[in-house]
């Protein structure tokens, strides 16, 4: 793959790629392919976040926040889960619990990502199944009125279904 000066057609280098890969389509490729010159696409996925945003039911937002800020007046731990890049989103919004509202005198958030370790994950998954990697930590670590946080692009993750019927 050649990109720069060697071939100005990016969009057509992603499309052959995503055709001989298939690899699923998204907004984004739809917005380059639409806005190629870099700062147009800017301006497309800028556009693209603000209607998202404006789409977001902030009373789903304030329930979120009510919850959050329940366990931590009854200090119950708050997990945080997800597959893929939303596992990075959850260890990073555990450590924005964790962390990130920390206010001297007071005590922290209780927030962990059951993404985080590694050789667990990767134990679990060989010994047991990929789907059991989340139930397996909880069983251990959950306990009544613990919150649980799931982040998801499909919402059909059989490792976080399997999470949330188990919370």
């Amino acid at each position: 793959m050649m990109f720069g000066s060697e071939s100005n057609d990016v969009a057509s280098e992603v499309r052959r790629m995503r055709t001989r890969h298939v690899i699923p389509r998204n907004a984004l490729d739809d917005i380059y392919e639409r806005q190629p010159d870099p700062l147009a696409f800017c301006d497309g996925y800028l556009s693209h976040l603000t209607k998202v945003i404006e789409r977001l039911d902030r009373r789903e937002i304030a329930a979120v926040v009510g919850a959050l800020q329940d366990a931590y007046r009854r200090d119950q731990q708050i997990f945080l889960i997800g597959n893929g890049g939303s596992a990075a989103t959850a260890s990073h919004f555990a450590v924005d619990l964790a962390k990130g509202t920390k206010v001297p005198g007071a005590r922290p958030f209780r927030a962990i990502s059951l993404t985080d370790n590694a050789a667990l994950l990767t134990a679990q998954a060989n010994d047991e199944g990929y789907d059991s990697i989340l139930v397996a930590q909880m069983e251990g670590l959950l306990r009544p009125g613990d919150a649980v946080i799931g982040i998801t692009a499909s919402g059909n993750s059989r490792n976080l279904v399997e999470a949330f019927t188990f919370a």
